[in-house]
């Protein structure tokens, strides 16, 4: 081809994509979801799980009229073909989410459970990880065991004064002290007292009945003793058991290397083990935003991935052979976290990107992240009303949409920049790292700031509370957090070969964890770092997301930016408003608020 074509070519794409940035709306369309099938494929399999449960049929429709508008508006064709598509899976996702209902209304073992305490024997098999959870030292008794042991166990049968009744269901479990001879599939016959849970006594309590049903719990059941916990037939050795095991050495391996305080937050951050933590750390995790950290999930499994691939790769693990070596560390390290659904939600997104590597083929974030979406709904549709599973995959949307910022220009306008780019070669070593530093914290700080204004509102609707501290909380614990994850891990490795293996990776990860929690103390008594507010109404968080998907598909790329972190914040102050200002309909009467403290009496005057 003609040189000067070549250049006038591209000289004209160029002036096109500079016409394109000046334009406040956007002339081309965000994406094409013929190429991301899977986004309008969830999104419609999450309106017939809502549509279901809120048994709105309008709902329904309406929602599906939006999702084949925004299909005819990126131009994609066959939008007939693709809305009956999507009315047939939104229709599935329902049929199965009223299924499951179904299912677990129907467990047997709901008969034989009332609100109050009842002595009963109860065989099942044990499911799940089998937890360790410090007492409270005030509650300790002398010659006590300091641990609690928890877990679930699927019933077979239950005897509640002289006849065993086989039944079916899930049960939660609560041995008050350490039981080391149990795992997961092993059967088991346990003694103690049954009840079903309790609905909550103060206002603004969590729902505890809620959390119940979308772990599928059906009751509770405290044992006193070890000795009332006995097992029937032990399992074989499987991924869970191993998994299981793994994971409780790796806690008290933890525990032994950096003590009981440290220990319980590395055993949160290593091996997803949190019930150990104090409480008090916790609020603090909580009031400066940073609480995710110490939930495993894709942050977590991406670093987890790097290190496992830069292991592979100085075996000499290429091609498939080092596919397969990561991709069987990282299945084993969802089992050894627990499974949750933000862990699958990583796995799955790891799966694709190794999938498409195997098969040399482009992998597109959105497309995966939906598709993760869809396989967690249909295992779990009760996963979609489960705050931590929509701040998990919001923050992820967020990082993939907003890492756009960095990616606008193409081949042509990178081009441009050579000039500049070879300027830099001619400065001196100290200023181009410290201007790779600027930019790698430049970067870092409008990540954070993405992922902040986006989860604000969900976190500010279900725990009134609100935390700009977080923006700069977040890059602050980014390398800590790194190296306390790497380091817990390689105790834990260490430690299956000899326990005193694991001490010198345990002292780093105790170093890292010490400078953590300087950060976290100091964040946490900022100044204005965080506010305790009334959540704003429902209808205004909706309308914040409807805006958000509305501004991404149709605000040009020069202005996306500003205008996202503009209109945010206006959307917190018009929410303050709505939340803060007092009703103008002020009543004359007196109100008492009995609260539920236990032991005495405690009454709010309104």
């Amino acid at each position: 081809m003609d040189p000067i074509a070549v250049v006038a070519e591209r000289r004209i794409r160029l002036n096109s994509k500079k016409n394109e940035a000046k334009c406040f709306w956007s002339r081309q369309r965000p994406f094409d979801l013929r190429r991301q099938p899977m986004i309008t494929i969830a999104a419609a399999s999450a309106l017939g799980i809502v549509a279901e449960k809120s048994q709105s049929i309008g709902l329904a429709i309406f929602g599906l009229v939006i999702l084949v508008g925004l299909w005819r508006y990126t131009g994609s064709l066959r939008w007939r073909h693709w809305a009956i598509l999507m009315a047939t899976v939104a229709m599935t996702a329902a049929v199965r989410s009223r299924w499951d209902e179904s299912n677990y209304q129907s467990a047997t073992v709901r008969e034989l459970i009332t609100d109050d305490l009842q002595p009963a024997i109860v065989v099942g098999k044990v499911s799940g990880l089998v937890q360790r959870v410090a007492k409270r030292q005030s509650d300790l008794k002398q010659g006590e065991s300091p641990w609690i042991t928890r877990f679930n166990v699927d019933v077979s049968s239950i005897r509640q004064g002289v006849d065993f009744k086989n039944c079916q269901g899930r049960l939660w479990v609560s041995v008050d002290t350490e039981v080391d001879q149990i795992g997961t599939g092993d059967t088991v016959r346990l003694s103690g007292k049954i009840a079903a849970f309790m609905q909550p006594t103060n206002p603004g309590q969590t729902d505890m009945r809620l959390v119940a049903r979308n772990l599928r719990q059906h009751g509770r059941l405290f044992v006193r003793d070890a000795r009332q916990v006995e097992t029937i037939e032990r399992a074989a050795w499987g991924l869970n058991r191993l998994a299981n095991r793994i994971s409780l050495n790796g806690e008290k391996t933890l525990m032994n290397c950096l003590g009981a305080d440290t220990g319980a937050l590395a055993a949160a951050l290593v091996v997803g083990r949190r019930s150990s933590l104090d409480p008090e750390l916790q609020d603090k995790l909580l009031e400066t935003g940073t609480v995710h950290l110490l939930s495993v999930s894709g942050l977590h499994m991406g670093i987890v991935a790097m290190m496992v691939r830069a292991i592979a790769t100085s075996l000499g693990l290429r091609g498939v052979a080092q596919i397969l070596f990561v991709g069987i560390c990282c299945l084993l390290f969802v089992a050894v976290t627990g499974g949750r659904p933000p862990v699958l939600r990583a796995a799955m997104l790891v799966a694709v990107v190794l999938a498409a590597a195997a098969f040399d083929r482009q992998s597109l974030p959105l497309n995966s992240l939906a598709a993760a979406a869809l396989v967690l709904m249909l295992i779990n549709p009760t996963d979609l009303s489960r705050v931590g599973v929509q701040l998990s995959f919001l923050a992820v949307a967020t990082l993939v949409s907003c890492g756009q910022r960095y990616r606008e220009m193409d081949d042509e306008l990178r081009a441009e920049s050579q000039l500049d780019r070879l300027a830099q070669t001619a400065a001196s070593p100290l200023r181009r790292r410290l201007r790779w530093v600027v930019g790698k914290l430049n970067n870092a700080f409008w990540f954070s700031l993405c992922v902040t204004l986006t989860t604000t509102p969900l976190v500010w609707m279900h725990f009134n509370l609100v935390t700009p501290i977080a923006v700069f909380a977040n890059v602050l614990l980014g390398v800590p957090m790194t190296v306390a994850l790497l380091s817990g891990l390689l105790a834990v490795v260490c430690a299956m070969a000899w326990d005193r293996l694991a001490f010198p990776a345990g002292e780093v990860c105790f170093a890292a964890l010490w400078i953590m929690q300087q950060v976290i103390d100091v964040a946490a008594d900022f100044v204005w770092g965080h506010f305790w507010l009334p959540g704003p109404p429902a209808w205004w968080v909706a309308s914040y997301y409807a805006l958000l998907v509305a501004g991404f598909a149709g605000i040009g790329r020069r202005y996306r930016a500003r205008c996202f972190v503009i209109g945010s914040i206006a959307w917190c102050v018009i929410a303050w408003w709505l939340a803060v200002l007092p009703s103008q309909n002020r009543s004359n009467d007196l109100r008492a608020t009995f609260i539920d403290v236990g032991h005495g009496t405690s009454v709010i005057l309104n």
